[in-house]
């Protein structure tokens, strides 16, 4: 929103459903709020921008349609250029400077080809990304990461990587590093890897997604992870429901042993 000092008016910027993730600059001489948003796939991150003026229905969005991943961009005042970073789950950053509005790629910054070939070489399947209606009207976004040589009639063991706080995501499209890396090792020993976004996680999903936590950190991740997992053992006959791990880092270490508790004493 565009608020005077007095606070008496009051004029909406940018569209009502779309959450704001960052805003990046504003620039008071060409008229534009630039910020970044995903509308329509919280794992993703975007740039757009809007005019100052007031009219949420102008908002553009700058980062080519094709363009897939998650984007950042480093902005200078006038919003001439950009510095613009993009990755994928499975793919290191890309980083180019970027003439706008266009996104005209002008110069490419870091290439990372050394490392992307090495991460395809040892890389044995891809992510999937999915989406589970564990009910009540929640529906969770969650990533999967299969075993080589994957046959469904198998029974696999599967590892759960949680977080479930309101500092991050765990699953987006977007490069992770030696976590990615990690959990492809695991497939390699044939485990399927499984990662859950609870409510509560800073996704692009809403203010209720988000403020549900508040007072209550740690109950509805932890529930929402143990009844998604439970959605997905009776959705896969793959997947063997005697063999279930769990494990996480920082609040994710309080959600693996919350989750422990749910998934083993709740019917």
């Amino acid at each position: 929103y565009r608020v005077s000092r007095d606070g008496a008016e009051v004029t909406p910027l940018t569209p009502a459903q779309a959450d704001v993730q960052r805003v990046l600059l504003v620039d008071d001489e060409g008229g534009w709020l630039y910020y970044m948003a995903s509308p329509e796939d919280p794992k993703t991150s975007y740039l757009y921008r809007v005019p100052l003026g007031g009219a949420p229905e102008a908002a553009e969005r700058l980062t080519p349609i094709h363009a897939t991943g998650t984007h950042d961009y480093q902005m200078p005042p006038g919003a001439r250029w950009a510095i613009h970073t993009h990755s994928s789950f499975d793919s290191p950053p890309v980083i180019d400077l970027v003439a706008l509005p266009r996104h005209r790629s002008v110069r490419s910054l870091v290439r990372n080809d050394g490392l992307r070939s090495r991460v395809n070489a040892a890389r044995s399947t891809k992510v999937a990304f999915f989406r589970v209606d564990i009910g009540d009207g929640v529906i969770l976004d969650g990533w999967m990461m299969r075993p080589a040589g994957f046959d469904p009639d198998l029974s696999y063991p599967v590892l759960t990587f949680v977080y479930g706080e309101p500092a991050s995501q765990t699953v987006r499209n977007a490069w992770t590093g030696h976590s990615m890396l990690w959990h492809h090792y695991l497939t390699q020993q044939g485990y399927v890897v499984v990662s859950l976004d609870p409510r509560g996680t800073p996704a692009p999903r809403g203010r209720e997604w988000r403020k549900i936590v508040y007072g209550e950190i740690g109950t509805h991740a932890s529930h929402d992870v143990a009844e998604g997992m439970k959605k997905l053992l009776g959705r896969h006959a793959y997947l063997d429901p005697e063999r279930v791990a769990v494990w996480g880092w920082s609040g994710g270490g309080s959600q693996t042993l919350n989750c422990i508790c749910l998934l083993y004493t709740s019917p």
